[in-house]
C-alpha cells in the first residue's frame, strides 16, 4: 500500500531539528507536535502514570495514562490530520492538591527517618468516597520516566499491592459479632493482656493487661485480646462470608490498571 506519512523520530532536539534542516533531505521534514508535560513533578506520579513515547505513537502507561489511554489520545488519523490538535478527552481528578503535596511531604519525611523500603497513603471523603489523596513512595518523575532503571517505582502501591488492614480490622470484626448478636456493646471480657490462638501468642500493643473490659472499650484501647475474644464467639464461615460482604474478597475497579484483589 501507498505509505505517504511515516514518522521516523519523535521528540527529537532542537539541535538534531536544526541540524536536518541544514541538511536539506527532500522527503525529510520537521514538524511541531504536543508532548505531554507533568508541572508538579513527581507528585502523585504513581497515580497518573505517563505518556510514553518509545513507540512511534506515545502511548500512556502505567495508572490514569494507561487505563484512559483511547479517551486522551484521540485517533491516529487525527493525529496526521492535525498533529498539534488537542484531538484526545480531559480528565479531572478529585486528588486535592494541598491535601496530596502534605501526605507526600509526610510519608517521604517517614520513608527517609525510619529507613522503609514503601510506603502509602490513601485521603478519602467517607460521604462520597472520592480519593482525596493517594501518595506512594518510592515515586519517580514522570518527564523523566526513562531514568527509571526498577520498573516496580512506577508500581502504585495504593491498589497493586496487598494491604494487612491491622486494627482497622477491629471495626470488622465487631460488627460481624454485633450483626451475629454474639456481643452487644456492653459486653464484658477479661484481658490478660495475651491469648494463645494455636502456636501463636497474641498480645496487646501495649504488651499489658487490662482487666474487665467492654467491647466499646476493646475499640476505644485497640485491644488486640478483645478482637480475638469477638472471634472466638464467631463461627468461621460466617465471619468469611461477612467479610465478603463488606467487599474484601474483591475489587474495588477503581480505573487504575493492575489493582490487586484484597
Amino acid at each position: 500500500r501507498d505509505i505517504t506519512y511515516v514518522p521516523i523520530e519523535r521528540r527529537v532536539s532542537k539541535e538534531i531539528a536544526e541540524k536536518i534542516k541544514q541538511l536539506g533531505i527532500d522527503g525529510v521534514g520537521l514538524e511541531e507536535t504536543q508532548s505531554r508535560s507533568y508541572p508538579f513533578g513527581t507528585m502523585a506520579a504513581n497515580v497518573l502514570g505517563f505518556l510514553s513515547y518509545a513507540d512511534i505513537w506515545p502511548r500512556g502507561q502505567y495508572g490514569l495514562e494507561e487505563f484512559y489511554n483511547e479517551e486522551l489520545a484521540g485517533s491516529q488519523n487525527s493525529f496526521l490530520a492535525n498533529s498539534t490538535a488537542n484531538v484526545g478527552d480531559s480528565l479531572v481528578l478529585t486528588i486535592d492538591y494541598n491535601i496530596q503535596r502534605e501526605s507526600e511531604k509526610v510519608l517521604g519525611a517517614l520513608t527517609e527517618k525510619f529507613k522503609i523500603k514503601d510506603g502509602t497513603v490513601i485521603v478519602m471523603d467517607p460521604e462520597s468516597g472520592a480519593i482525596l489523596t493517594m501518595a506512594s513512595r518510592p515515586t519517580f518523575n514522570p518527564n523523566e520516566y526513562s531514568k527509571v532503571d526498577d520498573l516496580g517505582v512506577f508500581k502504585n502501591r495504593a491498589t497493586q499491592n496487598n494491604y494487612e488492614p491491622g486494627s482497622g480490622f477491629k471495626i470488622f470484626t465487631m460488627a460481624v459479632g454485633l450483626e451475629k448478636k454474639v456481643i452487644t456493646p456492653g459486653t464484658i471480657y477479661h484481658d490478660e493482656g495475651r491469648v494463645e490462638v494455636g502456636d501463636v501468642t497474641i498480645k496487646n500493643y501495649d504488651a499489658k493487661a487490662h482487666g474487665y473490659q467492654t467491647m466499646t472499650q476493646v475499640l476505644e484501647k485497640s485491644l488486640n485480646t478483645g478482637a480475638v475474644f469477638v472471634m472466638s464467639q464467631l463461627n468461621k464461615k460466617d465471619f468469611l462470608n461477612y467479610l465478603k460482604d463488606f467487599g474484601f474478597d474483591y475489587k474495588t475497579k477503581v480505573d487504575l490498571v493492575g489493582e490487586a484483589k484484597g
